[in-house]
């Protein structure tokens, strides 16, 4: 998901352990994050991982959280802004 509101690029722990990442790769952060309900969500920690999209491949550091969700990803403002992306809702 593209959510250009999210200050923050989120990875749902179902999916960092469906990618068979290691749990060495996350490293501690103190950072808050608040769902979108305004509640307070914990983090597990950050992890750094490629992604690659159309031509483009960057470092992306993703926070790690463990709650339940539709997607598997949330991308936010920072990772649209490097891809010299435009959101659009037209066709949502």
């Amino acid at each position: 998901m593209v959510y250009s509101r999210s200050s923050v690029d989120v990875i749902f722990l179902s999916t960092f352990e469906n990618m068979g990442l290691n749990w060495s790769a996350l490293r501690p952060t103190c950072q808050p994050l608040f769902a979108f309900d305004s509640t307070k969500v914990s983090l597990l920690g950050i992890v750094t991982l490629k992604i690659c999209a159309a031509d483009k491949c960057f470092d992306v550091d993703f926070v790690v959280i463990d709650c339940q969700s539709s997607f598997n990803v949330i991308m936010g403002r920072k990772w649209i802004h490097a891809m010299h992306g435009v959101t659009s809702t037209l066709h949502q």
